[in-house]
C-alpha cells in the first residue's frame, strides 16, 4: 500500500522534470548545429592558410581562369588584376602603360605606403627586392594592391607579372619571332603604347612580328619616345632621327627593354597575334587604326587621315605614335 501511495508522488515529479529535459536537450542541440554551421569544414592542412592568406588577385595558383587562358577575343574584358579588392581597405592602382619609374615615384608619394627602399632608382630598387641589377620596366603587372609597405606591393606585382608571362608563353600561338618570354613582353609594351582599343591590340602586334620575320624595322614612335626620356610636345624628324638603343627607326630588332608596364591584354595579343598581312598601320584620330597591306596604301591613309583641318595645322593621331611616319619604303634591320 506505501507503493502505491508513493506513486502518484513519483509520476508527478516525473512530468514536471520532462519539459526542464527537454528544455537542455533543445540548447544543447543548437549549440551543436551553431558550432557545425560556423567551423570550416578544413581546420588544418592544405589549403588551410591558402583560405586566410589568399592573394587580392592570384589566377595562376587558385584555378581563376586568367584572361590570357581564354581565346584573344577576350583581350578587352576586365582582367583579375584590375578587380577592386577589399571594401575600405588602403589600395594602391598600378595603370597600364606607365613606368616603373612613375610607379616608385607614386609610391614613395602615397600616405597610405610605407616607402621602405632606398631611393627611387629602378635599378637599386630591383637589387634591393632580390631580382638582381635588372631593369625594372615591364616587369611589374598593373592592377590594385593593398597599400602597406612598398617592397611587399612591387614584390606581388612582379610575382604576377611572372607567372601571367611564364603561363601565357606556354601557351602562345606556334612560329612567333620571339627567342624568349621577354621578347615578347617587349613587344607587349610597344602594343600596350599604341592602343588603348582591345580589338586592334591583337592586329598592331601582328605589324610587328611580320616587319620581326621580314628583318624590316618596327619604326614604333614610342620607342623613340621612351629613348628620350618623353619629351615634352609632339615627336618631331629630329627626334626619329636621334639615335638611342630604342630608337626602332634608326635600329633593327626589338629594344633593349620593355618601353612600360603590361596588362594582360597586350600579352596576349603578342603572343596571339591576328592573322592578316598588314604591314602598316595609322590613327584615324578617334582611337581606332587604319592598316594597310602595302606602302603606297598606307601613304595613301597618311595622306587621308594626317591631312590638315580647315584653317588648320596638320593633326596628330590620336595616342602615342601610329608609325604615321611610315611613308618611305620599309627598311631592313
Amino acid at each position: 500500500m506505501r507503493e502505491d501511495r508513493r506513486r502518484p508522488v513519483l509520476n508527478r515529479l516525473t512530468l514536471m522534470a520532462l519539459p526542464c529535459a527537454a528544455a537542455v536537450l533543445a540548447m544543447v542541440l543548437a549549440g551543436l548545429v551553431t558550432y557545425l554551421v560556423r567551423t570550416p569544414a578544413v581546420l588544418d592542412g592544405p589549403g588551410a592558410d591558402e583560405r586566410r592568406l589568399r592573394p587580392l588577385d592570384a589566377p595562376h595558383r587558385y584555378g581563376r581562369l586568367p584572361q590570357h587562358r581564354r581565346a584573344p577575343a577576350a583581350a578587352g574584358r576586365a582582367s583579375p588584376a584590375s578587380e577592386e579588392p577589399t571594401v575600405g581597405a588602403a589600395l594602391f592602382r598600378i595603370a597600364r602603360g606607365t613606368t616603373a619609374a612613375n610607379v616608385l615615384r607614386r609610391l614613395k608619394a602615397d600616405a597610405a605606403v610605407t616607402f621602405d627602399l632606398p631611393g627611387a632608382d629602378a635599378t637599386t630598387v630591383m637589387a634591393h627586392l632580390g631580382l638582381g641589377r635588372q631593369h625594372a620596366e615591364g616587369l611589374f603587372l598593373p592592377g590594385t594592391y593593398r597599400a602597406g609597405r612598398a617592397s611587399e606591393i612591387l614584390r606581388e606585382a612582379h610575382g604576377r607579372l611572372r607567372a601571367t608571362l611564364e603561363d601565357a608563353w606556354r601557351r602562345r600561338a606556334p612560329g612567333l619571332p620571339y627567342l624568349t618570354p621577354y621578347d615578347a613582353l617587349i613587344v607587349a609594351s610597344i602594343v600596350e603604347k599604341e592602343t588603348a582599343l582591345a580589338e586592334d591590340r591583337p592586329r598592331i602586334a601582328a605589324v610587328f612580328t611580320r616587319r620581326l620575320r621580314r628583318g624590316m624595322r618596327l619604326q614604333a614612335d614610342p620607342t623613340v619616345t621612351y629613348g628620350l626620356g618623353s619629351p615634352a610636345g609632339p615627336i618631331t624628324r629630329a627626334h626619329l632621327a636621334t639615335d638611342t638603343p630604342y630608337n626602332t627607326y634608326t635600329r633593327g630588332g626589338l629594344p633593349p627593354t620593355p618601353i612600360a608596364l603590361v596588362g594582360h591584354d597586350a600579352i596576349t595579343a603578342a603572343l596571339h597575334p591576328s592573322s592578316g598581312t598588314s604591314l602598316y598601320f595609322i590613327g584615324r584620330g578617334d582611337g581606332t587604326s587604319q592598316f594597310s597591306d602595302t606602302l603606297a596604301e598606307h601613304n595613301a591613309a597618311v595622306r587621308r587621315y594626317l591631312r590638315p583641318p580647315r584653317g588648320g595645322r596638320r593633326r596628330r593621331p590620336n595616342g602615342a605614335g601610329r608609325m604615321h611616319r611610315l611613308i618611305r619604303r620599309p627598311t631592313a634591320g
